[in-house]
């Protein structure tokens, strides 16, 4: 079945007949109809050219959401990895600085054992310096004491 179209009713041209509708009344409200469908066609093109604009801009936001979405993954993943690296670093400065402080604390117990032979070395001449001083205070006492022994020298 063909779709009836305002021209359609425009060149109707309906067969008069006896005890028929009045031809003028009957014209106008094929007017009417015909202006109405064509108003309504009108519309209906109309929403379908929307909707074509609308399907468009739905296709649009599409693609632009799947970009944000290809942007959001590659953007987690890129924190995600330099989180990791960030780790990883940490991770070596880390060790570094426990070496570091193995190798100072090596050779601050050296010094010290250094310096605490030194302190014995110190104490050991001290000892000596002593028992050196005390017998030559010693003998000068005795010299001091024994007036014949200094003239006996003499």
């Amino acid at each position: 079945m063909d779709r009836l179209l305002p021209i359609d009713l425009d060149h109707a041209g309906l067969p008069l007949a006896l005890r028929g509708y009045k031809r003028k009344a009957t014209d106008a409200l094929l007017a009417r109809a015909s202006a109405e469908i064509e108003r309504l066609l009108s519309e209906l093109k109309a929403a379908h050219e929307k909707l074509a604009l609308q399907e468009q801009e739905l296709e649009r936001f599409r693609s632009q959401e799947h970009t944000l979405k290809e942007s959001i993954l590659l953007a987690q993943k890129m924190a995600d990895e330099t989180r990791a690296l960030a780790h990883r670093e940490a991770e070596v400065v880390r060790e570094e600085s426990r070496q570091r402080l193995a190798e100072e604390t090596r050779a601050a117990e050296e010094r010290v054992k250094e310096l605490h032979w030194q302190l014995e070395q110190l104490e050991l001449d001290r000892m000596r310096f002593r028992r050196r001083m005390r017998a030559e205070l010693e003998e000068t006492l005795k010299a001091l004491a024994d007036p014949t022994e200094g003239l006996a020298g003499a």
